[in-house]
């Protein structure tokens, strides 16, 4: 174990043997369905000196009193080189806040599916996170604008947001992405069934570093959020407009004619995009590698060319 990067803790109890183990490489700390964690079993399993190394932790179980709010700041207050936190206990809650005594250097954090998270609890954690680059807020339902917005103000280096499943936000999320991300590459707003054109628009004026952007069922957008995308994001290399009933083979052509970069483009359940908008799409874009066209029912075999994907 003297090398080992990847420690992983795993249903573990009160009666976790005496030995102890020397993790001189000691980077990612992972607490499996623990049952039950305190500060003896983390001093028999190892020297804790170890966890001045400690760049990730990964928090995963479903049990509330597994971790109590007090063994996380013991926890991360000697793990002073966190970088990267992973939460997946859907019952977390509060105690998110309980990092914020290390978020100062944090860069990467991740609550996707933590169903219990409310804004108060995000607030709370991203305010002392001023370098925060990464955020995967995937499934946190209960959040509202508040956390976004309070987010993207505290974080103005973000890079990749993961919004996917909030429902609950509005275009005012879109407008302070927009306004407080320049640096932004990596995007997903899937299932956020009120996402306007509008705010696609300024999503796309002011984030003109975008690669990856993901609208899955965002059914509100149409052909002009496509085409001021296309135009404002040279960089675009991945769009998914899967369920967006309203994009037709106008986007298709914004596409093939201003997005030279892109490599990945999801169409499934898109009725209204056709050969014709194939066949356009084929002949202008010089990178494209995967596309998705499933239950398109104007799309036929033979509108999408052999030739028309190049090879990864």
């Amino acid at each position: 174990m003297s090398f080992c990067s990847l420690y992983i803790l795993e249903g573990l109890l009160n009666d976790a043997p005496n030995q102890t183990f020397e993790c001189n490489w000691l980077e990612f700390l992972s607490l499996s369905d623990v049952i039950k964690l305190d500060k003896s079993i983390v001093n028999h399993s190892m020297r804790h000196q170890f966890l001045t190394q400690v760049r990730g932790i990964i928090l995963n179980s479903t049990l509330e009193l597994a971790i109590t709010g007090e063994m996380i700041e013991w926890l991360v207050a000697r793990c002073v080189r966190l970088q990267n936190i992973r939460f997946k206990v859907d019952t977390i809650g509060e105690k998110v806040a309980r990092f914020k005594i290390v978020a100062n250097e944090v860069y990467t954090m991740s609550l996707a599916n933590c169903r219990h998270v409310t804004d108060s609890n995000v607030i709370a954690l991203v305010k002392e996170a001023p370098k925060l680059k990464s955020l995967d807020l995937a499934e946190c339902k209960d959040l509202s604008d508040e956390a976004v917005v309070a987010t993207v103000q505290s974080c103005p280096s973000m890079s990749k947001l993961n919004l996917c499943g909030c429902c609950n936000l509005s275009n005012t999320s879109i407008y302070a992405i927009a306004q407080h991300c320049p640096v932004l590459v990596d995007l997903s707003l899937a299932y956020n069934f009120t996402v306007s054109d509008d705010a696609i628009t300024a999503l796309a004026h002011q984030c003109r570093f975008l690669r990856f952007l993901d609208l899955t069922l965002c059914s509100c957008i149409t052909d002009t959020a496509i085409a001021e995308l296309s135009h404002a994001c040279p960089e675009l290399e991945a769009l998914n407009v899967t369920h967006c009933n309203h994009i037709s083979d106008r986007s298709l052509r914004s596409l093939a004619v201003h997005s030279l970069k892109l490599r990945t483009l999801v169409l499934n359940f898109c009725n209204r995009v056709s050969d014709q908008g194939m066949s356009f799409l084929a002949a202008h874009n010089p990178f494209l590698q995967v596309l998705e066209l499933n239950s398109c029912r104007h799309v036929s075999a033979v509108g999408v060319r052999s030739d028309m994907l190049h090879p990864l």
